[in-house]
């Protein structure tokens, strides 16, 4: 074994043990992050979460933990979406990640996905889909994202320049 192939191991075992036990204190790094973004201090937190100020201040200072009923009424004071933040933070083990575009793309389908897919199958004998079938599914989906990326891209370049 390489030395890459060691790393890659090693990485994939922090990965492992760090979504092994999520608890909202793991979320605490994105919460002050978001905070620092858009420049909320703790006294906004405490106004639009109605925690008292001493908890609030506690929570931030690691003096005492995050329950869950506290991290759900940050997040949504926060504007901070529960799902892309468990992907972050869960999934990925890094919480960085809630501000990628695609974990956030992963995200909305997330949220998306079970009410079309419901739809679609309403007629339908329902059948799971195993591992191999969920990846030829995500490639094509990940490929038709990418298209409609560059398309995108494509559109703005053509796009005229005000005042030209």
């Amino acid at each position: 074994m390489d030395y890459r192939e060691d790393q890659q191991d090693h990485e994939e075992l922090l990965r492992a043990q760090s979504k092994a036990r999520i608890t909202p204190q793991k979320f605490l790094p994105l919460i002050i992050e978001v905070m620092a973004r858009g420049n909320i201090k703790s006294a906004d937190l405490v106004k639009r979460t109605g925690i008292s100020k001493s908890k609030i201040s506690r929570l931030l200072s690691e003096q005492r933990q995050i329950d869950n009923a506290a991290l759900y009424l940050i997040f949504d004071a926060l504007g901070i979406d529960p799902m892309r933040a468990l992907l972050a933070v869960g999934r990925f083990g890094q919480w960085e990640q809630y501000f990628d575009l695609d974990v956030e793309i992963i995200a909305d389908l997330i949220d998306v996905l079970p009410d079309f897919l419901s739809k679609a199958r309403s007629e339908s004998i329902r059948t799971s889909i195993s591992r191999p079938g969920a990846i030829v599914l995500a490639e094509r989906l990940s490929e038709m994202i990418a298209k409609n990326d560059r398309e995108t891209e494509r559109r703005q370049l053509e796009r005229p320049i005000a005042g030209m």
